[in-house]
């Protein structure tokens, strides 16, 4: 096969065409892909053990499988390296600041349009924090529900965040304590949400500062 490389390149090439795999956007990946990159992979295999009967090629039927086996995973991984490459950046741009929200109501769909267009781009909003229930899992205005207050340690635990900004006026000051006691426990910023974001980030959160205008 190392012979007959050049031969076995062109042959694939030419089943790619066939097959459509350059058709897609690099970028996206789905089903369809995966069932093209199996047509594409089958009929280089194919094509190379016939052409091996009149081209410089040697390959077996068991290597020709492998060949056909090898070639799928290829392009399925190279077409996934793209989300690799994403899924890498956000890791390496984790310092750059995560938020959650808390409230998943008015106030709090207004806090999401705030932020999604004022905050830059190093600057990633991981979904909001809510104690109704029924709301956990779904999406609010294109962000996950993460849960609710009491499940502050379990969500940073498997989403680290640097900043809560609070947009529901109606909680109590018990959990205004808890957001306050987490906060600087973990040492993350605590912001609420009025026409903009306010820094209520201090030695010392008095009851007064916690009062919307």
């Amino acid at each position: 096969m190392i012979a007959g490389l050049p031969w076995i390149v062109a042959i694939g090439c030419c089943s790619f065409l066939v097959a459509g795999v350059y058709r897609g956007i690099w970028r996206y990946t789905g089903l369809a892909e995966a069932v093209r990159f199996a047509l594409a992979a089958m009929i280089a295999g194919l094509a190379v053990k016939l052409a091996s009967s009149f081209l410089p090629i040697i390959i077996s039927r068991a290597a020709a499988v492998m060949f056909v086996l090898l070639l799928f995973n290829f392009l399925v991984g190279t077409r996934w390296s793209f989300h690799l490459f994403q899924r890498i950046g956000r890791f390496l741009a984790h310092s750059a600041g995560r938020l959650v929200i808390v409230g998943a109501d008015a106030r709090g769909a207004a806090a999401v349009q705030h932020l999604h267009s004022a905050i830059s781009a190093n600057t990633e909003l991981l979904g909001l924090l809510d104690d109704d229930s029924f709301k956990h899992g779904k999406l609010f205005h294109g962000y996950p529900v993460l849960g609710s207050l009491a499940d502050l340690e379990t969500i940073m635990a498997r989403t680290p965040f640097d900043e809560i900004v609070i947009a529901q006026e109606t909680l109590s000051a018990t959990q205004l304590a808890l957001l306050e006691s987490f906060a600087q426990s973990h040492r993350i910023t605590l912001r609420r949400f009025m026409l903009g974001v306010t820094d209520l980030t201090a030695p010392k959160i008095s009851d007064r500062q916690l009062t919307t205008a």
